[in-house]
């Protein structure tokens, strides 16, 4: 047993220790092999082979578990940085929502405020149309007035040859109004008394 080698005879520790490692397993191993050696030297019993051989093995499972302690470390120190950098991002991604959810609530008051101002500006062309439609009847009225009091026809013919069914009607209405007004109003305006009745008549 004089002539054994730990590192030759025993050969690589990490091919004697796989994922299904047993202690019991690897003790066997180990001793069968240093057995083995023994039979094939003659002599006396020598433990020194035994010896060397854990000292080698105590060795290199030290410095394995060594390098697996600055592995852990290693992995520890990095999985505590993901960690860091995931709670960084789950922190900006909650403040994306929450930013988000906010932009989205001012939006949509905006999009009601817009909405709101656009009715307003609605009303406010239809009272602009109201006064312009207002403003023009009245126009048509002073045109009428003045006609008649002229002793002329010619803007109430227009409106009743080409007029509407509610144009005519509208005229007619007017001039019946106009003959009223003015005979009880006014005595100076005998000619557009006798043009307003003549035409009252003639509807």
């Amino acid at each position: 047993m004089s002539g054994f080698n730990p590192q030759r005879d025993i050969g690589n520790v990490n091919e004697l220790i796989n994922k299904d490692f047993d202690p019991n397993s690897f003790i066997e191993v180990v001793t069968s092999k240093l057995n083995l050696t023994g039979k094939n030297n003659s002599g006396a019993f020598n433990p020194k082979p035994y010896i060397r051989t854990f000292e080698y093995l105590i060795e290199n499972l030290e410095s394995m578990k060594s390098q697996l302690d600055e592995d852990i470390s290693s992995l520890s120190i990095s999985l505590k940085n993901e960690e860091e950098i995931h709670k960084k991002k789950i922190w900006k991604f909650r403040m994306a929502i929450k930013a988000f959810g906010s932009n989205f609530a001012n939006l949509e008051n905006e999009i009601n405020q817009v909405g709101e101002n656009f009715i307003r500006v609605g009303e406010q062309l239809e009272r602009v149309a109201k006064e312009k439609s207002r403003s023009e009847d009245i126009k048509e009225l002073v045109d009428y007035f003045a006609d008649f009091n002229a002793g002329k026809h010619d803007l109430i013919d227009q409106l009743k040859d080409n007029g509407s069914e509610g144009q005519i009607k509208l005229s007619y209405d007017f001039l019946l109004f106009f003959y009223n007004f003015i005979t009880t109003s006014y005595s100076d305006y005998s000619s557009s008394k006798h043009v307003s009745s003549h035409f009252c008549s003639s509807f």
